[in-house]
């Protein structure tokens, strides 16, 4: 009867707030001054893939970076050049490139605010690319492609793993349908001789499909033999050499397998340490790919292999044959926007300056923290942003994608990096340079919430692709001491996480990695002994106006000795002894059953005011009397975020910085003085 009452009297006040014109004085200053864009934070490479086209002897590399917006570049290889690049309007993302025989490019987009597109770049006039339109309703990602002999395009999609034709004499996709039900990407594709051969994920499967009558059979059965694994991770990365399927399943294995086409068998062969591959180029019935770190030829005569001496350990993108200072060299797109060549006959690597077009690279995470500046981390990862409130200036440095971000004391920033759900340290010396603390492990894949508790790191993860449940990852920061405790609450994942003396509260996800579809219906509170390293209760927030939400975060403590949080578009406060709702005030009514991973966020400013994103707006509201005020609104809604930190300059005067994912690369200010 207590929790209905409270309920029913924080709608009431609800409501006779929003009808009231005035604001009230705490808020009445608020939101006056102007909000401060302070710039693209960091220019990025982030190249994913690449091919390569012979126009008449002359050798073009095409290749795309991810950014806001994305950008395609021409290069040619003959002489290093950059030739041409592209702002592609509206695409902030592109997975795969393919190039048919006539010198058509065709790029895998994912845009903003829409379904995946397929757009296409005819090398002969040079034109901007264009888009050819979505390739089925509500697929968001194209990870492959693949061309036939009369220039249809095959596509692989994400989340229904689904293959999709184009044809470019009608103009017309076709769709295949899932290759595996519940299966969500289709991640490496090949084409033979009116075959389509799909590689599935996050289980691992490969499927034979008949671009003809539609009919599809899983052909990947004896590989659970073969590799001697009860179930095989993602099939990542595809080739058809020679005659046969190169495979290559990922996760722990990292292992190639063979297929032969025309036998309708597996062979014994099996390469493992191996490196990624996409769109590889044979010569002389070889393949050249990375193994253990090293450009490596598989013989696919007799499948023996001969170490080049060439350590590379990363992707082969692309991998071609280029004349370079008089002899012939393998080249191949690296991240980094740059290229490798290797002299097969002596090992040597030759790694030239980036030679294609960088993007503003879209922010991902802040924290304040360090000589009084703000850390901000990209997506796709691979370079931090440190930019100094004194000064205005920013400065970049590598430190791959952090998911999450936290200060301790005045010494070190802690990060939260994925893939491998690392921990690095960056202490306050110059240049700077993370240094890896420790390795999670136990099948996690992301780190996104992270605190400091006394001497303590504290961590929530998500788990791997294909993976349910995550766990509460405690770190010493003087011992060293790592603990990890595996699913608090089975099955969900850990957003959240609150101090409580004697035990942690903790708030979740029900979604775990990608590839796998959520048991549960709704993100739970749980409370976590510190003694027993147990959960002694976990529960669903009660509330009239809840409906489902997938996930509870943002716990916080407020300056009046409640818990604070966020579900939907619902700002909540707990009793901190009995965990019963005191209040709550329903922001925004028509955000539900909203959020995936990234937790929303609470700040608190000097004078006892809430700054949160619930529905990813910046909003500022007064814990009193529960009166709020939206201060940035996303624009173009895509699934975006506002992503928000306050921080203090020189002066001692507050203001709110936050990242806002329809200006994605942009950091934005808004000083909080009246």
């Amino acid at each position: 009867m207590k929790r209905v009452w409270n309920g029913l009297l924080s709608m009431l006040l609800v409501l006779f707030l929003v009808g009231t014109p005035a604001l009230a004085n705490s808020l009445a200053g608020i939101g006056l001054n102007p909000i401060e864009d302070l710039g693209h934070q960091i220019t990025a490479y982030s190249v994913k893939t690449s091919a390569v086209y012979d126009d008449q002897g002359k050798k073009l590399l095409y290749s795309a970076v991810a950014g806001t917006p994305a950008v395609f570049s021409v290069v040619d290889l003959d002489n290093y050049k950059l030739v041409e690049y592209f702002y592609l309007d509206r695409v902030h993302d592109i997975w795969m490139i393919d190039v048919d025989s006539s010198g058509v490019v065709y790029l895998g987009a994912t845009v903003d605010g829409g379904d995946a597109e397929l757009w296409f770049y005819d090398a002969k006039n040079h034109a901007k690319p264009q888009s050819l339109g979505v390739v089925h309703p509500g697929e968001k990602s194209i990870w492959a492609i693949t061309i036939d002999e009369l220039g249809r395009v095959y596509l692989g999609t994400f989340p229904t793993g689904r293959v999709v034709s184009f044809d470019p004499r009608t103009q017309s996709f076709r769709d295949y349908g899932p290759m595996i039900d519940g299966e969500q990407y289709v991640r490496s594709i090949g084409y033979h001789e009116g075959k389509i051969f799909a590689g599935t994920g996050s289980t691992g499967h490969v499927v034979e499909l008949d671009v003809n009558s539609g009919l599809k059979k899983v052909i990947s059965e004896p590989v659970f033999e073969l590799l001697d694994e009860p179930e095989l991770p993602f099939c990542y990365d595809m080739a058809i050499v020679d005659g046969y399927v190169m495979a290559r399943f990922a996760g722990s294995l990292n292992t190639i397998v063979f297929y032969d086409i025309a036998d309708e068998k597996w062979l014994p062969h099996v390469f493992p340490k191996a490196q990624g591959f996409l769109n590889l180029q044979t010569k002389d019935h070889k393949v050249y790919v990375g193994l253990d770190g090293e450009i490596t030829a598989i013989d696919l005569r007799d499948f023996s292999t001969t170490k080049t001496g060439a350590k590379f350990g990363s992707i082969v993108r692309g991998g071609h044959w280029v004349e370079r200072n008089g002899s012939e060299k393998y080249v191949t797109a690296r991240w980094f926007g740059d290229l490798a060549f290797f002299d097969l006959e002596t090992g040597e690597v030759e790694i030239p300056a980036p030679v294609v077009q960088p993007a503003s690279n879209p922010l991902h995470h802040i924290v304040y923290g360090l000589d009084g500046s703000v850390f901000m981390g990209g997506y796709p990862g691979g370079q931090i942003a440190e930019y100094n409130i004194a000064t205005g200036e920013t400065i970049t440095f590598e430190g791959g994608q952090p998911e999450a971000m936290v200060a301790y004391k005045d010494e070190a920033v802690f990060f939260g990096v994925y893939p491998g759900a690392h921990i690095f340290r960056l202490d306050n010396v110059q240049p700077r340079k993370l240094e890896k603390v420790f390795t999670v492990g136990h099948g996690q894949d992301r780190p996104y919430y992270m605190d400091i508790v006394g001497d303590d790191l504290i961590i929530g993860t998500i788990p791997d692709y294909g993976v349910l449940g995550g766990s509460i990852v405690i770190h010493n920061i003087s011992s060293g001491q790592t603990d990890v405790y595996m699913n608090p609450v089975q099955d969900h994942s850990v957003i959240s996480l609150v101090d409580l003396g004697d035990y942690l509260l903790g708030g979740t996800t029900i979604h775990g990695g990608l590839g796998i579809a959520p048991t549960a219906k709704k993100g739970r509170l749980f409370l976590w002994d510190k003694a027993t390293k147990q959960t002694v209760r976990d529960w669903e927030l009660d509330l009239p106006e809840l409906d489902s939400p997938p996930m509870i975060s943002a716990l916080s403590k407020g300056p009046d000795g409640l818990i604070w949080g966020i579900a939907d578009g619902i700002v909540f406060a707990l009793d901190s002894q009995t965990f019963e709702v005191a209040k709550y005030v329903n922001v925004y009514p028509e955000i539900t059953n909203y959020g995936f991973w990234r937790p929303r966020q609470i700040k608190w400013s000097k004078d006892g005011l809430m700054y949160a994103n619930p529905g990813s707006k910046l909003t500022v509201l007064d814990p009193q009397t529960l009166e709020f005020k939206t201060l940035y609104e996303i624009k173009d809604h895509y699934g975006a975020d506002v992503v928000i930190e306050l921080a203090v300059d020189e002066l001692g005067e507050e203001a709110v910085y936050f990242l806002a994912e329809d200006a994605r690369s942009s950091l934005f200010r808004l000083k909080l003085s009246k």
